[in-house]
């Protein structure tokens, strides 16, 4: 029996799926946790994503070690730059190095079905919120808390805040609107 390789489905990893994220977004993001974000959302609507550790409730926010590893081994083998950004929030600055560009290319011939939808993806989420780390990180928070909540059938602003206390997340109600806001866009919530 012959198998036609175009019809089997192609999975992509931690490594494909930062460097896609990158290329969405003129091949460079600012931060750690707007990676860990934008990831956490895609690996939430993007069936090709197939990440091998779960999502655990960290400082700021879902985090993924996987995720963070990968992204380190890139810089270490000069796939991605990290360039440390001062001023009034310290950060970093990732973008796709001269030797990555290659290997960017080839993750867009090979992914490019699941490269528009993470575009798609970065694309709403930088309309809305110009991609600010913290407004992803309270919709990301807010998601996790609902995910891991499904029993609950309705979950108001303090319920919330209660949640992400005893997780160790300081979130306010405004901030919860702020992460409710994104999510809606990202169709991953609807209010009644």
């Amino acid at each position: 029996m012959a198998i036609n390789f175009r019809t089997v489905q192609q999975f992509l990893d931690s490594y494909d799926t930062i460097g896609l994220t990158l290329a969405a977004n003129d091949e460079q993001i600012v931060g750690r946790t707007t990676i860990q974000k934008l990831i956490y959302f895609e690996d939430i609507l993007i069936p090709e994503i197939k990440l091998i550790e779960p999502y655990v409730a960290y400082f700021y926010g879902p985090f993924n070690k996987e995720v963070a590893k990968s992204l380190e081994q890139m810089v270490v083998f000069n796939i991605l730059e990290e360039k440390t950004l001062s001023g009034r929030h310290e950060g970093y600055l990732y973008r796709v190095s001269e030797k990555g560009t290659p290997i960017m290319s080839k993750l867009l011939d090979k992914y490019n079905k699941s490269y528009i939808k993470i575009e798609n993806l970065v694309n709403i989420c930088y309309e809305h919120c110009k991609l600010d780390p913290n407004v992803l990180s309270f919709a990301a928070k807010i998601h996790y808390i609902l995910n891991s909540n499904n029993k609950m059938k309705k979950m108001n602003n303090d319920n919330l805040v209660k949640i992400a206390n005893n997780l160790g997340w300081k979130i306010s109600k405004s901030e919860i609107n702020q992460g409710v806001g994104l999510l809606e866009k990202l169709q991953l919530v609807k209010i009644a």
